[in-house]
C-alpha cells in the first residue's frame, strides 16, 4: 500500500483507527466525487 495514497471506502468504521494511528487519509466514494467535481479533477 502506498503510504501517501488516500483510501477510498464505504467502510469508514474499519479504517478510523488506521487513519488516526498511521495518518492515512480516508474518504468515501461520494466525498471523492465531490472533491473531483469541485476542483477540476485534482485530488
Amino acid at each position: 500500500m502506498n503510504a501517501g495514497a488516500i483510501v477510498i471506502t464505504f467502510n469508514l468504521r474499519d479504517f478510523r483507527n488506521a487513519e488516526v494511528s498511521l495518518g492515512l487519509r480516508v474518504m468515501t466514494p461520494v466525498e471523492l466525487v465531490v472533491k473531483l467535481a469541485g476542483n477540476g479533477g485534482e485530488a
